[in-house]
């Protein structure tokens, strides 16, 4: 983890194209990923400068683990929270809640964790949105000489949901009967 200051992107990507140029100068001086085991690779100024350089700028697992932000991330795992929980209760981006679990993970932090509680969907009733009228309204309504798309208007509602209050009350053939009479 890079230490964070004024200019934490520019140092985040010097450090990643610093250390993609060191691999490739040591893959191609040294052989394929074999330069790892070799002692002469080891003491190569290119890696060593790059090794001190990273000894500058990062910071250790353990240094970050016990900062107070991880160990809040850290602790509502431990509960059970997902990453979107934590991400919200802390108010934190997701991508950085996961970037510290899976730094955790690697680092067998989270080996007793308990398993995610999933939140259960609660479906609203759509229909508290618009208190139903009773009876007698609708019966008042349709006997003024509203027609269903007008009652609909005044009530505030969709036409659909009219139906279904006069569905629901059995006021469908009454509506029609009073609208058949008035012609």
């Amino acid at each position: 983890m890079i230490k964070h200051g004024k200019n934490d992107n520019r140092i985040r990507f010097e450090m990643r194209d610093r250390i993609q140029e060191i691999a490739k100068y040591m893959d191609k001086k040294y052989g394929e990923n074999c330069w790892a085991n070799d002692e002469r690779a080891c003491v190569d100024p290119q890696l060593v400068t790059l090794q001190l350089w990273l000894g500058n700028h990062a910071t250790s697992f353990e240094e970050n683990f016990n900062s107070p932000d991880w160990q809040r991330v850290y602790e509502l795992r431990m509960r059970g929270a997902g990453q979107a929980q934590i991400a919200e209760t802390l108010g934190i981006t997701k991508s950085k809640v996961a970037s510290r679990l899976r730094s955790m993970k690697v680092h067998h932090k989270l080996d007793n964790a308990k398993p995610i509680r999933k939140k259960k969907k609660v479906q609203r009733n759509r229909n508290l949105a618009y208190p139903k009228p009773s009876r007698k309204e609708l019966i008042k309504l349709v006997d003024n000489g509203m027609n269903k798309t007008s009652i609909a208007k005044k009530l505030g509602v969709g036409r659909k949901l009219l139906y279904r209050w006069l569905k629901s009350d059995d006021l469908m053939e009454y509506s029609k009967k009073a609208n058949y009479q008035r012609r």
